[in-house]
């Protein structure tokens, strides 16, 4: 394990959450581990050529390029990489290990796509290993000793029973003693919490491979080190106070073979399953929420497609629009479809499905526009290709369907919305696992509609179904959770519950203040909405810091919305004279 102490303790993890601490049931498995699974596959299964090598010898150039040791290092990974094996260099102390833990860290999907061979090498030498000896094995223990950030080792003391998943490749040994030595290091340090994990692997289990490095590694004087590929998960056991000032947490292999998440993996699958391996990324990005790593997934394809290939450079321009309507740049979005559009429309009749993707989407911008006549042309436009080309049943005349419901409840006429999101229900019914994420958009659709329509009970029941699908499949800090969280606390708003109304809109304001990168309208809204709570509480200090918090957050948002801004000024202005 000789490898620095700071990169040890960056190892990047994810705290998937028990249900109930007390009483965990092993299958259910959290929808972060399938979502991370997915990430795998993907990058797994890009293909590489010799000119991968070079392509990173280069990139890594730039970065190190004051550092004439690793200058000489990368050289020499150019030159002799197929001289040695893979584990040999990443066990390396040099820029291979380094920015390889530190891309997945971070997901730089520049720096990932870049080395994604090595990684891919990586972990094609473990499962070999693996797949030699580990019939042969029983169950054993393994230790790693690293600090930690505080508030990541406090969420794994409060998640016993919970799942943590190591999303970087994962350096063990079996010799307790080493750990021990890594643990102490962090001993003292400012922010940090010196932990010791005990690790019992059961081989019949673990379905990620591992592999002893014993005559594979860089360094001949061994520490008997066992490494695991990327995204193992284990179930936290036990967390105590070990010695030294060093916490124990002792985890233990585990069996994801939970039907549900088995079969919504496989529908995401399939939802992600056509096209290149960057444009499944890119997609399963945006279904995480993640609209900034998306941006660059997609930047990178365009980079790499060439013009003359139509077809792919019309659905990228696509794609970059939906994320520019996804961040509010609606300008900058309309200028993405009409390139689409245009491409696109020469091209007819043999790319008439992607053709109404764009025309769905185009629909979508104009709903956002208040233009509900150029919407609805679109959408009708999308929806009459579809109806030629798609079963009945199909998914995507589904989502035509909920997104002219959109256009009608735009309008008010709220009926006639809601009649075309129960016929988006019924087919997402039909088809989908019933924990898919879209059955949350369409009850959270059809129970905004019904609110409007008065019918408040009946519609806060049907919101209530899409929070528990979306807090169930869904990352914890995904905007869709604060949207539903925002839209529940409004009924309690108008039904003069406003403690409970409080509550919805500190849990949407706690995710949105989480996020990676801040939507600084929405967090504005949210602010402007807990102000006004505040004032029926009769809670006034509060209410005014909440409200100037809402202007504040007004003026950093990149979509400034002039009614909005006004809005939450006169709102800060009369609560100040309530004081």
């Amino acid at each position: 394990m000789d490898i620095s102490q700071c990169e040890q303790d960056l190892t990047p993890t994810s705290i998937l959450s028990s249900k109930d601490s007390s009483n965990q049931d092993l299958q259910q498995v959290d929808s972060s581990f399938m979502y991370s699974q997915l990430i795998k596959e993907i990058l797994l299964e890009m293909t590489y050529d010799e000119r991968a090598i070079k392509e990173l010898a280069d990139f890594c150039r730039k970065k190190y390029k004051e550092n004439v040791d690793e200058l000489k290092i990368i050289n020499e990974f150019e030159n002799h990489y197929h001289e040695h094996p893979p584990i040999w260099w990443y066990t390396r102390e040099c820029f291979t290990y380094q920015m390889l833990n530190s891309s997945l860290r971070t997901f730089k999907i520049n720096t990932i796509a870049t080395m994604g061979f090595f990684m891919k090498d990586i972990h094609e030498q473990i499962k070999e290993i693996h797949s030699k000896r580990s019939n042969r094995m029983g169950p054993f223990i393994v230790y790693r000793g690293q600090g930690m950030l505080n508030d990541e080792f406090m969420e794994i003391h409060n998640n016993i029973g919970g799942l943590l998943s190591f999303n970087s490749f994962l350096s063990t040994t079996v010799d307790l003693n080493v750990a021990m030595k890594f643990a102490q290091r962090s001993v003292g340090r400012d922010g940090k919490t010196s932990v010791l994990f005990e690790i019992e692997v059961d081989p019949m289990l673990t379905s990620t491979p591992f592999a002893s490095l014993n005559n594979v590694s860089y360094y001949t004087k061994k520490e008997e080190e066992i490494l695991f590929s990327m995204h193992t998960v284990f179930q936290v056991v036990q967390v105590k106070e070990h010695n030294d000032h060093i916490w124990k947490i002792n985890l233990k292999s585990v069996r994801n073979n939970d039907l549900q998440i088995t079969r919504l993996t496989e529908q995401m699958r399939r939802e992600i399953g056509e096209g290149s391996t960057i444009d499944r990324l890119g997609r399963l990005m945006i279904t995480l929420g993640e609209i900034e790593k998306a941006e660059a997934v997609y930047e990178l394809l365009r980079e790499l497609t060439p013009e003359h290939d139509k077809k792919i450079f019309a659905w990228i321009r696509n794609q970059l629009g939906y994320i520019k309507y996804k961040q509010g740049c609606y300008t900058k979005a309309q200028e993405f479809y009409k390139d689409a559009r245009e491409i696109q429309e020469k091209m007819r009749p043999s790319t008439d499905i992607d053709l109404a993707v764009t025309y769905s989407n185009m629909g979508l911008l104009y709903t956002n526009l208040n233009d509900t006549s150029n919407a609805l042309l679109y959408h009708q436009k999308a929806l009459e290709i579809r109806k030629k080309n798609l079963k009945v049943n199909h998914q995507d005349l589904a989502t035509t369907y909920n997104n002219i419901g959109l256009v009608y409840y735009e309008r008010q006429e709220f009926s006639t919305a809601l009649s075309y999101y129960e016929r988006t229900l019924k087919i997402y019914q039909e088809i989908l696992p019933e924990n898919h994420p879209w059955l949350a958009t369409a009850y959270k659709n059809i129970g905004l509609a019904q609110i409007s329509m008065k019918e408040r009970m009946t519609g806060l029941n049907n919101l209530c179904k899409a929070m528990d699908i979306r807090k169930m499949v869904l990352p914890s800090n995904h905007p869709s959770i604060a949207s539903i969280c925002c839209s529940i606390g409004e009924v309690y708003r108008e039904t003069g519950d406003y403690s409970t109304a409080f509550k919805f809109y500190e849990e949407a304001l706690d995710i949105e203040k989480k996020a990676p990168k801040i939507n600084y309208s929405s967090l504005a809204m949210t602010y402007y909405k807990i102000s006004r709570i505040l004032n029926e509480l009769k809670q006034y200090d509060n209410a005014v810091k909440y409200a100037e918090l809402a202007v504040q957050s007004a003026t950093k948002s990149s979509t400034p919305n002039d009614e909005d801004a006004k809005k939450f000024v006169d709102n800060f202005e009369r609560l100040q004279t309530k004081l």
